[in-house]
């Protein structure tokens, strides 16, 4: 009821307006008589207003005439006799209220009913051409509405299958390390499963979160390294460096994980040494730039990247998804050896 009344009164303003515009054209072409002010008034603002009035009737008119489901020359189309009908109705209307205010005596001869059609019919045709743009206006904003919420559940759902990718994939991973400790050395076994838990627990706490705290992402990296230490049997150590207000910095969940996985499984490639992982943070010109490094033997001598797996794969089409061009993922050798991954993304704390 508030929205209607609303736009009444909107219509009833702008059909106000128009009509004291046109009055001055009168008062004008009147030498500023007295009394030509008033006159003026009378004799243009019943002439709009029965305009605004017949306006809801012409809308109802052009919506049946949309609702055939023809293209805009049919719509159009049929504007042409509901034209001359109604403004043979507004000139009666306007014949009686002219005749009814003493603006004129009424006169129903041909020659002067005639005369006021063409510029009636302009008028009807600017009232149509104003309701079809706006309709035209009103449909385009409806087809962007609808592509962006496609869009956005289009990509809401490549991030669900991203991460229902991700997640077993470094389970299974576990597993399989679990697996060939069972029956060589059970108290080791035992050991990473119990890491095992801690790692589901914190993936289930935080697995329908789109962004969580760095730190509650590096609680999962932890469960993940402790199963890996006692997996390589105390030859993987890792080094930690993270400006302190990175912790509460938001980042996707399980965005670390596979690319420590990923440092692990190539900077320990070879079973006869030690590894170490380096993981740092840093906030730099409102950016959140994370590093996984390990000092294994690096990329190949021809300078191409490693080939991504399912972890790196995924992470950085989940970038893509999230930040688009804001964020950034890239591959090379570390300073001293090793390879070094790099994730670029915009800096936001909502603690």
């Amino acid at each position: 009821m508030d929205r209607r009344w609303a736009r009444s009164a909107l219509g009833f303003a702008v059909w106000t307006f128009v009509g004291v515009f046109f009055s001055t054209q009168r008062y004008l072409l009147s030498g500023s008589e007295e009394g030509a002010w008033a006159s003026a008034l009378t004799k243009s603002l019943p002439q709009w207003y029965l305009w605004g009035a017949l306006g809801p009737l012409v809308l109802r008119a052009d919506r049946w005439a949309k609702g055939r489901g023809g293209a805009l020359g049919e719509r159009l189309a049929w504007h042409v006799p509901f034209g001359f009908l109604f403004v043979s109705l507004y000139i009666a209307l306007r014949t009686l209220v002219d005749a009814s205010l003493g603006n004129a005596p009424a006169d129903w001869s041909f020659e002067v009913l005639a005369a006021q059609y063409h510029w009636n019919l302009l008028i009807y045709t600017v009232i149509v051409g104003v309701l079809i743009a706006f309709d035209y206006h009103n449909d385009a904003r409806a087809r962007a509405l609808r592509s962006s919420q496609l869009e956005a559940r289009l990509a809401e759902a490549r991030l669900d299958t991203l991460t229902a990718q991700l997640q077993p994939h470094f389970l299974f991973n576990t597993l399989n390390a679990i697996s060939a400790f069972i029956e060589r050395d059970p108290q080791k076994a035992r050991r990473m499963t119990a890491h095992l838990g801690d790692l589901l627990r914190h993936s289930l706490e935080h697995g329908g979160d789109r962004e969580i705290p760095l730190s509650e992402e590096l609680a999962l990296v932890e469960d993940y390294v402790a199963i890996q230490q006692v997996r390589f049997e105390g030859k993987l150590s890792v080094e930690r460096d993270f400006e302190p207000e990175t912790l509460s910095a938001q980042v996707p969940s399980f965005l670390l994980q596979p690319l420590v996985e990923n440092a692990v499984e190539h900077g320990l490639a070879d079973p006869s040494r030690a590894g170490r992982i380096m993981l740092r943070a840093r906030h730099e010109n409102g950016a959140l730039e994370l590093s996984v490094a390990d000092d294994g033997a690096g990329l190949p001598e021809t300078g191409e990247a490693l080939e991504h797996g399912v972890g790196l794969r995924n992470t950085a089409e989940r970038l893509k998804q999230l930040y688009g061009e804001r964020s950034h993922l890239a591959i090379q050798n570390a300073t001293g050896g090793g390879v070094e991954v790099t994730v670029t993304l915009p800096f936001r704390n909502d603690g």
